[in-house]
């Protein structure tokens, strides 16, 4: 099918046009004189224009808002690609395609005003009539002008033998009217390929074809001739002695062509030189020959034979195999020609190169080791390596005040351990004295240590230190800090000054009461050594179930105690005390005294 493609660039009137469809408001349809070109094309045929604005840039425009329409889309139908809208303007390629005879205008359409612009006109010719040679049973193309969307559908309607023969969904039909007589068929189905009728004719005639488009147009017509094919010759290749003569058959009505060998092989081409067959060695006579340079066959009359050329020997030997630490090699005189050998001569093997020792078991105390060295060729020498016997030291781990340690005779390379003697940890401390009765004097008990197994510890293992002061009520802690090489760490205690007690002067019994009267301490006894005085009672000679009175003050002397059993026998015993950072020091009991009451 035909095709033009032409290119326009709208002139600024565009730009004022364009820009009053996008923007002004809905009016009724106005046509807006001038045209940019007319193109005229036959029924079939279509023509691509470019459209170019380049002041068009900030307005909208957007396809749904303007369209591109045909006056007569019996005669010409216009569709649109490439749609662009950018900074460097409006651009779109516009595509019209002819359809039937007669006249239209492709316009630019705003959907939202109703403006028309006429872009450009389009004058469609009467279908032209065109005569053609077919060949019987040959597949032919018939453009039979626009028909949309359609491509690859294959016919879909009966056809009959005198009037419509072809449709494709009912709207595009063929007319054939024979001009002869006999009968008459097209391939079928036929089918139409992008505009492309294919149909094949079967029976000798003449025929006229007419085609229409869907809107019943007439676009195309044909007068045809069937023929048989009528082939003439043309000699492609001459004959060789290879192959036979070659021809080409050719159709002069459909250009339907085949090619077919003709006549017998020709002669050899027999060269002006020999060609050889086999070369000659140093030992073996050769052959040459004279060769067809077209098939390479011999001349059987022109082999001849090429004589042995014989050895060269080498001055010096090769060695054709090394010798290493495990075979014998080799060396002999080489042909330069042939590689061929002589006087082979035997090479003695070569010594082993032996690498560095490797240890793969180290001695130990008790065991002996070994270690090896190895050639390249694998070859390995062994020997033993003489173990390297116990070093003996002796290592003592101290005892904590919680743990045995201990004195040892250990190996420093295996761990074996010869003797071993335990130092029992210190277990317990003890004083001398741990409770002391205030006299003003510094008190300082002696210190034991007694270890695990219930020995003395030496006191030349320890250090001993004393809270500072003890003199005074209170208690006082003794630290013994252990040292050497036998302990470590530290234990403490602590020992006790109570206060100096004192004694009952006289008991007095009353009516359901009693009086004591207790000795009152030296005048050098004040609140540093005492606080007050402590009184228990009770009906028991041995005390058990005792009541308890406290009279603070170090200066009171006696007691009454009341709301007591009448007539009733009580005991009665008198101590000191002494209260230090809210701990109470108590001296011992005085003897016991006893009273009745009234």
């Amino acid at each position: 099918m035909k095709g033009t493609k032409k290119k326009h660039r709208l002139l600024s009137m565009l730009l004022s046009l364009m820009l009053v469809v996008g923007m002004m408001p809905a009016m009724s349809t106005t046509v807006f004189a001038g045209s940019y070109g007319q193109i005229t094309l036959n029924p079939g045929e279509h023509s691509t224009v470019d459209v170019e604005c380049s002041d068009i840039t900030n307005m909208t425009f957007p396809n749904d808002t303007v369209a591109i329409k045909s006056t007569n889309e019996n005669v010409a139908r216009p569709t649109t690609n490439d749609f662009y809208l950018g900074n460097d303007g409006l651009k779109f390629e516009l595509d019209v395609y002819a359809v039937g005879p007669g006249d239209a205008t492709i316009q630019v359409y705003n959907k939202k005003t109703g403006l028309v612009y006429e872009l450009i006109g389009v004058v469609v010719n009467n279908p032209k009539v065109v005569d053609m040679t077919v060949c019987k049973g040959v597949i032919t193309d018939f453009p039979v002008g626009y028909v949309g969307n359609t491509s690859n559908a294959s016919a879909t309607c009966t056809f009959s033998m005198s009037n419509v023969l072809w449709c494709l969904d009912s709207t595009k039909r063929v007319n054939v009217i024979q001009g002869g007589t006999g009968s008459f068929f097209v391939s079928n189905p036929p089918y139409l390929i992008n505009d492309i009728m294919q149909i094949s004719l079967y029976t000798l005639g003449n025929y006229s074809m007419d085609f229409y488009d869907p809107s019943n147009n007439h676009v195309a017509s044909y007068n045809l001739t069937v023929k048989e094919h009528e082939y003439g010759s043309s000699l492609l290749s001459e004959a060789t002695c290879k192959q036979k003569a070659v021809f080409e058959f050719k159709c002069k009505n459909c250009g339907d062509s085949y090619t077919q060998e003709i006549g017998d092989f020709g002669n050899h081409k027999w060269a002006d030189y020999y060609s050889i067959d086999k070369a000659a060695t140093c030992e073996e006579d050769g052959i040459k020959s004279v060769h067809c340079s077209l098939c390479d066959e011999k001349e059987p009359t022109s082999e001849t034979m090429i004589p042995a050329i014989g050895h060269t020997w080498d001055e010096e030997y090769t060695v054709d195999k090394e010798a290493t630490c495990t075979e014998k090699g080799s060396k002999s005189i080489h042909c330069s020609k042939c590689n061929a050998t002589k006087d082979v001569v035997e090479l003695d093997k070569i010594a082993h190169e032996y690498g560095e020792w490797i240890i793969d078991k180290n001695p130990t105390c008790e065991e002996a080791g070994s270690r090896y060295k190895e050639c390249t060729c694998g070859d390995r020498v062994t020997e033993e390596i003489v173990a390297i016997g116990h070093e003996y030291e002796s290592e003592t781990t101290k005892a904590t005040t919680s743990e045995n340690g201990s004195v040892a005779t250990k190996c420093s390379g295996c761990g074996d351990v010869k003797s071993s003697e335990t130092i029992y940890y210190p277990k317990t401390m003890k004083l001398s004295t741990t409770n002391y009765t205030y006299s003003g004097g510094t008190k300082t008990p002696t210190v034991s240590i007694i270890d695990a197994n219930g020995n003395t510890v030496s006191s030349a293992n320890y250090n001993v230190s004393y809270a500072s002061g003890r003199k005074n009520v209170g208690s006082y802690k003794v630290t013994v800090t252990f040292k050497g090489d036998k302990y470590s760490g530290s234990k403490y205690t602590y020992f006790y000054i109570n206060p100096k007690g004192t004694s009952i002067s006289k008991v007095s019994g009353a009516k359901k009461a009693f009086t004591v009267k207790w000795k009152k301490q030296s005048s050098k006894m004040t609140t540093t050594t005492i606080t007050g005085y402590q009184i228990r009672y009770s009906t028991s000679s041995k005390m058990t179930s005792p009541k308890y009175k406290t009279v603070k003050g170090y200066k009171s002397t006696s007691k009454k105690i009341t709301k007591l059993s009448a007539k009733k026998k009580y005991y009665v015993q008198v101590r000191t005390y002494k209260t230090v950072s809210g701990k109470t020091y108590y001296s011992s009991w005085s003897s016991v005294k006893s009273v009745k009451t009234k």
